[in-house]
């Protein structure tokens, strides 16, 4: 008798649930152990950035150690000032259609546009 196969894929809604599952999961973990830096959380009526990990106590700390010349963060604070990707007088280039490959390819001006601040 032949044996059914089964589609081991994780469909997007099984993903999500998982990771909400796993970010519960490890909340509660960091929540009973002591963390170099505070979870971040949403300011009363303000914005929390999604992906930003960064709590003010760390780029605090960050700022401190630039500002004392410690290395690696000044390295890093001057790779950050020389690259075109941080530039402050960047002008974004929104297109319509975004063309990845081929004639009109523009994928391009995407990855520029959300590499800036």
């Amino acid at each position: 008798m032949a044996q059914a196969t089964t589609d081991r894929s994780l469909s997007r809604r099984g993903m999500l649930k998982l990771a909400g599952a796993a970010g519960a999961g490890a909340g509660a973990i960091g929540a009973a152990t002591e963390t170099a830096s505070a979870v971040p959380t949403a300011p009363k009526g303000g914005f929390a950035h999604p992906a930003l990990l960064h709590t003010q106590a760390d780029f605090d700390r960050m700022a401190e150690k630039v500002k004392a010349g410690a290395q690696p963060w000044t390295d890093g604070w001057e790779r950050l000032l020389s690259s075109r990707d941080s530039a402050t007088d960047y002008l974004p280039r929104p297109v319509a259609t975004v063309i990845r490959g081929g004639e009109g390819a523009n994928v391009h001006l995407l990855f520029r546009d959300t590499a800036q601040p």
